[in-house]
C-alpha cells in the first residue's frame, strides 16, 4: 500500500514521493494526464523499481495546467490499487475573472453573486475571492472563502453609485 503521496512542481519537471507499507512491492507504475483530458489513450506511463521517488522528464508539463498522477504498486508483477494526487504545474492567475451580478439590492445593501470560473480557465487552485467595491475615490475590499459565491455589501449610502467586481485568487 502507498501512503503519504506528495507531488511537487520543480522548475521543469514534477517530483512524486511516497511511502510504502508493503515489503512485497517490487516496482511501481506512474500514470499521469492533463486533468481536462478525457481520452484514456492520451495518458502517459512510466515504470520504476527500487525507489519511492519519481522525477518526470524535463519539459513535458505545461504551466498553469492541472495534472492527475496515479502510482500503482506492483506485487510480483501484479498491478495493485493506485494512490492518486493532482497538482497544478506552476499556478498562475486565472485567465478570466468571475462575472458578478446583483442578486438583490436595498437602500443600504447589495447582494453580489458570481459563478465559479471554468476549470480550463482557473490556472490554479482558487483559494479565495476578493470582493472589491468603489465608492467615489475610496476602494473597499473583502475576502471570502472559495466555496462562497455571494457576498452582501452592507452599510451602503443611499443614492450613491458603487462599482464592484470580484477577483479570484490562486495560491
Amino acid at each position: 500500500r502507498i501512503t503519504r503521496l506528495k507531488a511537487s512542481a520543480l522548475e521543469k519537471e514534477v517530483l512524486l514521493t511516497w511511502d510504502s507499507t508493503n515489503s512485497e512491492i517490487n516496482g511501481y507504475i506512474i500514470e499521469w494526464h492533463d486533468e481536462l483530458e478525457k481520452d484514456p489513450n492520451k495518458r502517459s506511463w512510466d515504470r520504476i523499481t527500487n525507489t519511492t521517488k519519481w522525477i518526470s522528464h524535463k519539459g513535458i508539463f505545461k504551466h498553469s495546467k492541472c495534472y492527475n498522477f496515479s502510482v500503482y504498486p506492483l506485487c510480483k508483477d501484479e498491478i495493485k490499487k493506485p494512490t492518486s494526487i493532482s497538482i497544478y504545474f506552476h499556478e498562475s492567475v486565472p485567465s478570466t475573472g468571475p462575472q458578478a451580478e446583483i442578486e438583490n439590492a436595498g437602500t443600504d445593501y447589495a447582494i453580489i453573486t458570481w459563478k465559479e470560473i471554468p476549470e480550463a480557465e482557473r490556472n490554479g487552485v482558487i483559494i479565495n475571492y476578493t470582493v472589491i467595491y468603489k465608492e467615489g475615490n475610496k476602494y473597499l475590499e473583502e475576502t471570502v472563502n472559495s466555496s462562497i459565491l455571494k457576498y452582501k455589501l452592507k452599510t451602503l449610502q443611499p443614492n450613491t453609485y458603487y462599482r464592484a467586481w470580484i477577483k479570484a485568487n490562486t495560491i
